[in-house]
């Protein structure tokens, strides 16, 4: 498979400096300190979650009912309803996604152990907690520089770009050219202007999976009273036709009907049978 992306760095010193070169996380006091030596930046900067917007997303994107006439009203309605909680579930939804192989694997498929998490105020700061096996949370670029250029051999390790007479790798090339691959890919995907097309995306879903519902329900609501509406004037109409005195089933037909939702109003009546 060809690769989608571009990988100018081929000596084991390119690649590890490109990797340590895109910087780590640092959080906490001194007293609780956390860092990571690769960090993205995903930032939600640019999300708008304006009903209008995620309007032209549902049809952008060929969503649920968006051809129905009635639905970009129903929309409208249940965006005024849940848009003080959409953003935190599109953010959630975005959460999920960092365990899904096409955001923690390589295009090709290939596996690399990545886990990945947020950190930061607002989770804007996508960090490696593991790769090769390796956990990384508590590094920083200089461990994981070590990490990539140790070198053991007859006397102690050393940390050089260059393989020594007599020493072997601790890490393949292979291995570090793999991380190395990863991070490009990553900087490619994970970015504030991608972060934020893919909030909006998951909001404008589960706009549209709210209002797909309330519109079903609105149509079947509409079928049933249709229904009652129905059945209440046939039953009525079946009064002319009775003998005696109808009063106490009009009566009975009057609460039915009104507990059913229909508006009696509508239903021509016999003005000689109403009590």
């Amino acid at each position: 498979m060809k690769a989608p992306y571009k990988f100018p760095c081929k000596s084991r010193g390119a690649m590890v400096d490109y990797i340590c070169g895109i910087g780590g996380y640092f959080t906490g006091s001194v007293y609780t300190r956390d860092h990571w030596p690769i960090e993205f930046n995903v930032a939600l900067y640019y999300a708008d979650l304006d009903f209008d917007h995620l309007w032209s997303i549902m049809v952008k994107e060929g969503m649920d009912s968006v051809d129905h006439p009635l639905f970009k009203n129903v929309a409208c309605a249940e965006y005024t309803r849940i848009k003080g909680r959409l953003w935190e579930e599109a953010q959630e939804r975005l959460v999920e996604q960092l365990d899904e192989e096409h955001v923690t694997r390589l295009w090709d498929g290939t596996d690399l152990g990545i886990k990945l998490s947020l950190a930061g105020r607002g989770g804007k700061h996508l960090v490696v907690e593991e790769a090769l096996g390796w956990k990384m949370r508590g590094w920083n670029t200089d461990d994981l520089r070590q990490m990539l250029l140790e070198q053991t051999g007859p006397e102690e390790d050393v940390y050089e770009a260059t393989l020594r007479r007599g020493y072997s790798w601790s890490t393949s090339i292979e291995r570090v050219r793999k991380l190395y691959q990863f991070c490009v890919q990553a900087t490619v995907e994970f970015t504030p202007r991608k972060a934020s097309d893919t909030l909006e995306y998951e909001a404008a879903s589960i706009l549209n999976g709210t209002a797909d519902s309330a519109l079903a329900d609105a149509i079947k609501d509409s079928e049933d009273k249709a229904a009652n509406e129905a059945a209440a004037r046939d039953l009525y109409e079946g009064f002319a036709d009775r003998e005696g005195d109808a009063t106490a089933d009009v009566a009975a037909w009057r609460r039915l009907a009104v507990a059913a939702g229909v508006d009696i109003s509508k239903i021509i009546v016999d003005m000689e049978h109403v009590p």
